[in-house]
């Protein structure tokens, strides 16, 4: 198991690194910087999911900030 995170860990991260020099060679930095980012996110979560924890749900802080935008949206 600790070998597959490990694997799963190199595997993105070098093409992380591979896609992030090619944007910032074509001199788009925050393009390279986005897509950094969002693999970022996708190689920690990816990891805890292999390592079978428990990922808490997206929904809850998603919901208080459309909920508050909602709200001062109606009061208008």
């Amino acid at each position: 198991m600790m070998l597959q995170i490990v694997g799963y860990l190199a595997l993105l991260a070098v093409w992380t690194y591979v896609r992030v020099h090619s944007l910032l060679l074509k001199r788009e930095p925050s393009a390279a910087f986005l897509y950094g980012m969002i693999m970022l996110i996708c190689i920690v979560i990816g990891s805890l999911l292999m390592a079978r924890v428990t990922v808490p749900s997206f929904n809850v802080p998603a919901e208080a900030a459309f909920r508050w935008i909602g709200r001062s949206l109606l009061k208008q």
